[in-house]
């Protein structure tokens, strides 16, 4: 393994790692936007000397050209997250001045290797454009069975579908090497183009031609899995180098490469074809494991689209225990398990069961965190569902799902600030993220600021199409401003939503709750029960609930739900 040096500062109470890019005050995590923490790192670095203006502008923002209030806005963040408005000094018409004493340190630390697999890029026809990304995941899947390696999921590179400079894309990842590759078809025979990339040494860890009949795909991708793991480290391998076997027939791997690459897009009708392809796949191969586990996850998928539970996950328990009754070792049949305990059954200990296994089998399953985190949030044990939320986005730093996990852990936990500050990231990488628009409005209202948390919110109902769960937040926010008449509005929104069976009835039970309509609330969340709503997984610890909790009705309905009815 490599070994990195990890230079660390430490003043007062804080200790500042550059290598992870974090703040730490008496030894705990403290949020700070990536900028913020770019600003403080570059004070810190020459403590007790002026650092100009321009020159700092240029270190943290090299990319864009942005106004002095950025930096402004910066340095008065810093000085209210360090707790002392001395510590950074202004020079006026020049720049600043970090003020406290700092010790400098430094350790020396094994790194793992990591890689990062982008979409291959297919030449020729382009109906198969599904062929390069579905390769890339096979290749991710196999490689995240070998233990000591690092490897980002298919979310974090699904982006750069089209060529992308792999030294780049391996610094915002932050890994070690970077895959990138082309595929070529023709009369039944397939050429894979292959190079791994040494993203620190700028240079080629090795290159690959693979000529192969379409039939023998499965030897490519077991060249390149062998190839890689070797090239990054020959520790890594022992037993565990030999990669997961699956189907041998090719005409079912290219329905799943093909199941997968719609089942990435993550939208109804995108779902409901990926779970046609998979089923195909599945007719053909009938021992095929990884393609029931791939319907399985379709069907949680779409429990959040719309489909009711009572639907989707029945369908999604059926596939994924056949998938594990074909092969036990498929982490994402595990992972589909657990959604079902989860969201429908309403059983967190069989669900962490569930996730668990998962990622013993995937430890870089960044989706198994997230989902784990939520399945802690959910029993109240917050300080450990933040820190397997934050593992969650160190295995995929550019994910604003796994951000967006964060902040709704951190926003249970009820910590307003750091929801705040984690959202910024997101919004700065994707500002039409409609969940980080989200996440704050709602922080804002829990920080007691309505007027902010209503512009926030109204950004997100903007973005995201009126979706019932921001709708219901901000007529929430409205309540608690005393805009009464415009919360009523969204309300009768909800309510004809509802009556269609498009949204769950919980959304306009939390507005009633604002409103102070404990009766209408309650009879809101009964509804919401009858449905089987996964939205009521989160009762003991959903802060808009508050007002309920004194509600012997609520403590009732709760231990239904198997929850506690306080936080």
């Amino acid at each position: 393994m490599r070994e990195r040096i990890d230079r660390c500062w430490e003043f007062g109470q804080f200790r500042l790692r550059e290598a992870d890019a974090e703040l730490l005050r008496d030894g705990q995590r403290v949020a700070l936007a990536r900028k913020a923490f770019d600003t403080l790192l570059a004070l810190v670095e020459r403590a007790g000397h002026l650092v100009p203006k321009d020159e700092l502008m240029r270190r943290v923002w090299p990319d864009a050209v942005v106004e002095e209030a950025n930096l402004a806005n910066n340095v008065s963040l810093l000085r209210r997250v360090l707790g002392d408005p001395r510590i950074i000094e202004t020079v006026p018409g020049r720049g600043y001045r970090f003020a406290a004493p700092v010790r400098e340190t430094a350790v020396t630390q094994a790194e793992p290797p990591s890689v990062a697999v982008l979409p291959f890029r297919v030449l020729g026809a382009a109906d198969d454009e599904y062929l390069g990304l579905g390769f890339a995941d096979a290749l991710i899947t196999r490689l995240a069975t070998v233990r000591g390696l690092r490897v980002r999921p298919t979310s974090a590179v699904a982006r750069w579908t089209s060529p992308a400079d792999p030294l780049a894309v391996g610094r915002a990842l932050r890994v070690g090497a970077v895959l990138e590759g082309t595929i070529r078809v023709a009369a039944e025979r397939i050429r894979v183009t292959a190079q791994l990339v040494d993203v620190e040494e700028a240079s080629p860890l090795w290159t690959g031609k693979f000529d192969e009949r379409l039939s023998d795909i499965f030897a490519v991708e077991d060249a390149i899995s062998e190839r890689i793991a070797r090239s990054l480290s020959e520790a890594v391998l022992g037993d565990d180098a030999d990669p997961l076997r699956e189907t041998r027939n090719s005409e079912a791997h290219r329905l799943y490469l093909k199941a997968r690459y719609l089942q990435s897009k993550l939208t109804r009708d995108s779902l409901r074809k990926a779970i046609d392809a998979f089923t195909a796949a599945a007719e053909i191969d009938g021992a095929y494991a990884r393609a029931h586990a791939g319907i399985a996850e379709c069907w949680c998928w779409l429990s959040h689209f719309h489909v009711s539970p009572r639907e989707a996950l029945p369908r999604a328990r059926a596939a994924a225990e056949r998938a594990l009754a074909l092969d036990e070792g498929v982490a994402e049949a595990h992972l589909a398990l657990g959604l079902v305990r989860m969201w429908y059954d309403w059983d967190w200990r069989s669900a962490g069961a569930a996730y668990r296994r998962a990622l013993d089998l995937s430890p870089s399953h960044a989706a198994a965190h997230t989902w784990y985190a939520f399945d802690l949030t959910i029993q109240a044990r917050h300080d450990e569902a933040i820190g397997v939320a934050r593992r969650a986005l160190a295995l995929d730093p550019l994910s604003l799902p796994a951000r967006a996990c964060l902040g709704w852990v951190l926003y249970c936990a009820r910590r307003p600030r750091d929801v705040v500050a984690e959202m910024e990231p997101a919004i700065e990488l994707d500002p039409g993220f409609y969940l980080a628009h989200y996440a704050v409005g709602i922080a804002r209202l829990l920080a007691d600021e309505p007027t902010a948390a209503i512009a926030a919110l109204a950004e997100g109902v903007r973005l995201s199409g009126r979706s019932p769960e921001v709708v219901s937040a901000l007529a929430h926010a409205h309540a608690v401003a005393g805009g009464d008449d415009e919360a009523r509005r969204l309300l009768a929104e909800l309510d004809a939503r509802s009556e269609r069976g498009e949204v769950s009835a919980y959304h306009a039970a939390v507005v009633r709750a604002a409103l102070g309509e404990a009766d209408g609330a309650i009879a809101g969340l009964e509804r919401a029960l009858a449905e089987r709503s996964e939205w009521l997984v989160w009762l003991a610890v959903e802060p808009r609930l508050d007002g309920l909790r004194r509600d012997r009705r609520f403590a009732r309905l709760a231990e239904r739900v198997g929850t506690v009815a306080a936080p």
